[in-house]
């Protein structure tokens, strides 16, 4: 743990700002709450920072469809993972009442909110950087063969 820490510290200045963003959005949608949509906002502010430092290097229409993709096919499976095993097994060991109980609120809450900012934010990058990517190659921009 100690090795990774000090490798963040090494690591470019612009990594280092985008961290302490991530953190900083973080630490203030705990402070705010969920409550409200300063606190939504700013969890949305804090998952874009870590996309933006995780997607900041890439180059490739491909990428950015795959992070689409996999972000889709995430919230799908979570979705079904809550409400077909989770709330299932629940009910089959605890009844009815336990659905309503704490036991089962943490889980929801932690899939929902994964669902909301990792998901959804994970999507919008996706397809903002495969369209970005592909209007640019489209127009002679990017990726294109240097002249002879």
């Amino acid at each position: 743990m100690f090795e990774k820490f000090t490798a963040l510290l090494r690591s470019g200045r612009a990594t280092r700002i985008l961290v302490a963003l991530c953190c900083l959005f973080a630490l203030a949608t705990v402070i705010v709450g969920l409550r409200h949509e300063t606190g939504y906002a700013l969890g949305f502010l804090a998952a874009a920072s870590l996309y933006v430092l995780l997607t900041r290097r890439w180059r490739s229409i491909r990428a950015f469809a795959i992070l689409f993709g996999v972000c889709a096919a995430g919230i799908v499976f979570l979705s079904f993972l809550y409400v077909e095993v989770f709330a299932r097994l629940a009910v089959l060991f605890g009844g009815i009442g336990v659905m309503s109980s704490l036991l089962m609120r943490v889980p929801e809450l932690i899939i929902t909110y994964v669902i909301i900012f990792g998901g959804v934010t994970g999507i919008f990058f996706g397809l903002a950087g495969t369209c970005i990517l592909g209007g640019l190659r489209l127009a002679g921009r990017h990726g294109a063969a240097p002249p002879p």
